[in-house]
């Protein structure tokens, strides 16, 4: 049990020496680093089709499932690396390289089960998690077929480069982070820009930049270390006593995933709350997905930090209880918030100065632009709206109007965009700090018990927000930013609940000691 007092908060909070903080900072800036240049994937991808009328609303509506993919491969690595952890740490590589077959043939079968679904009735994927919009459905659909083949790949990758991260060989993983980035701009750059094909073929970047990613991991992890190489024929050779150590925890692993689900599904809420038109003004035709799928980019690059917490607590706290270690485990449990939290702030900085660069420029709001001149110069449109608008403006002209409700839509999009993510960048080190708890209760095996937690604080979460967007909203319409905030601030809550578990649950425990091979 642990005892939590306001004296020295701040002391036993953070890094006690200067070894100890570069210790962590030589750990952790690595994993920092490749988990932006990952987002960076993702970015690109998004920034890339920008200027392509209804390319963000099309890549937003989706990846809304790869998103919900991505929750269970990050849900479930979470919590199995603290068993990677005490493994590599009492050096039982038998029972870790089980434990990493088992990972990855879990990770294929929920693939799989993606997958089919893609190929059986796409249309139908679409119109599930996004409001009716034709002018995207179209690209959404090929796009969506197009990236169902790169889940395969992301379900061994999770698996190789959170090795390498869990094993303290974090610059490795860099090294197949920077590869992965620099193969996907080449060919989005080709398809997109070369090839003048539509958003849909952002997909293909994203398929090679995985095949390289893989291909360097596996030599990273050959080269430096054949204890933890992921040899394909170990994938065969699991024994009954791992078996039932990961199976054990598979409970765990469901309720987790089950709270951790929510966090997609939120996109789908905001886009019934706010469907194309409602942000801004009508005629802009500006929705959640075209500005919020942007605030989510920004959100996964400069919340990097969250992908060092389980990598961290794996490493110097997990590998310790497996030695035994319990005083020095605690130790750097409680360093490892505070550490989190604070090399978060800065990034929440950058992020800060990066929207603020985003909106004095008008930068990522060309696709917004377009779409209103291409959709007002049509003969289909109302007129009856440009006749509005001219009055509004004071202006005759209709190419003029038309070029001013463009630039107004623009401006709109950059607007929300820099305040939402504004508000990403406040809540970023309450998210470290309680990501970095949820992974030391686990640390110890305690799986279930850091499951059921996330399961309940997420889902109050989002009934919180199914309250803004089916209750508050409509009575009030309050803006997107507005109930952006009110939103967010549950984060609070959930950091109280994390802390509450931790501290009234026993969670120092070395499960080698029982699963000795």
């Amino acid at each position: 049990m642990e005892n939590i007092t306001s004296k020295n908060f701040f002391k036993t909070h953070l890094p006690a020496d200067k070894q100890t903080w570069k210790l962590f900072l030589k750990m952790t800036i690595p994993v920092v680093i490749g988990e932006l240049i990952f987002a960076l994937i993702g970015f690109v991808d998004n920034f890339m089709v920008t200027h392509i009328p209804n390319g963000i609303n099309a890549l937003s509506y989706a990846n809304t499932w790869t998103g919900i993919l991505m929750i269970f491969f990050m849900t479930i690595n979470i919590l199995a690396s603290m068993l990677v952890g005490q493994y590599y740490g009492s050096k039982q590589y038998s029972n870790l390289n089980q434990i990493m077959a088992l990972r990855v043939w879990t990770y294929l079968i929920i693939a799989t089960a993606f997958f089919i679904p893609v190929w059986v009735a796409p249309e139908k994927m679409i119109t599930i998690v996004a409001p009716l919009d034709d002018a995207s459905l179209e690209s959404s659909v090929k796009y969506l077929q197009y990236i169902s083949f790169s889940w395969f790949g992301l379900a061994i990758a999770w698996n190789t480069n959170g090795l390498l991260n869990e094993a303290g060989k974090s610059k490795f993983a860099l090294f197949s982070a920077i590869g992965a980035l620099l193969s996907n701009i080449t060919i989005n750059a080709i398809f997109i820009y070369g090839l003048k094909q539509g958003a849909e073929s952002a997909a293909f970047g994203t398929i090679i930049s995985l095949a390289v990613n893989i291909t360097l991991d596996e030599i990273w992890m050959y080269w430096q270390d054949k204890n933890i190489w992921i040899n394909p024929k170990n994938l065969f050779k699991i024994t009954n006593k791992i078996f039932k150590v990961y199976a054990k925890r598979i409970f765990a692993f469901g309720v987790a995933i089950g709270g951790m689900i929510v966090i997609p599904m939120r996109m789908f809420l905001w886009n019934r709350a706010y469907p194309p038109g409602s942000v801004g003004e009508d005629y802009m035709r500006l929705s959640a997905a075209s500005v919020l799928t942007l605030t989510e980019s920004l959100a996964s690059i400069f919340s990097a930090t969250t992908a060092a917490c389980g990598a961290n607590v794996s490493v110097f706290v997990a590998s310790q209880l497996g030695k035994g270690n319990f005083d020095l485990a605690q130790k750097n449990a409680k360093s490892l918030k505070g550490f989190h939290s604070l090399l978060s702030l800065f990034f929440s900085l950058l992020l800060v100065a990066f929207s603020l660069i985003i909106y004095m420029t008008g930068a990522l709001s060309n696709g917004s632009q377009t779409e209103v001149m291409e959709r007002m110069s049509s003969v289909d449109f109302d007129q009856s709206i440009i006749s509005a608008l001219s009055v509004e403006f004071n202006i005759t002209d209709k190419q003029l109007i038309i070029e001013k409700a463009a630039a107004n839509a623009a401006n709109q999009s950059v607007l929300v965009l820099l305040t939402t993510s504004l508000v990403i960048a406040a809540v970023n080190p309450l998210w470290n700090w309680f990501y970095t708890t949820s992974a030391v209760i686990s640390s110890g095996g305690r799986t279930t018990l850091s499951g059921v937690t996330t399961y309940i604080s997420q889902w109050a979460h989002l009934l919180w927000l199914i309250l803004i967007a089916f209750v508050i909203v409509p009575r009030s319409h309050i803006s997107l930013p507005i109930a952006y905030v009110l939103f967010y601030l549950f984060d609070i809550i959930r950091l109280i609940i994390y802390e509450i578990v931790q501290y009234k649950f026993n969670w120092l425990i070395n499960i080698t000691q029982t699963h000795k091979s």
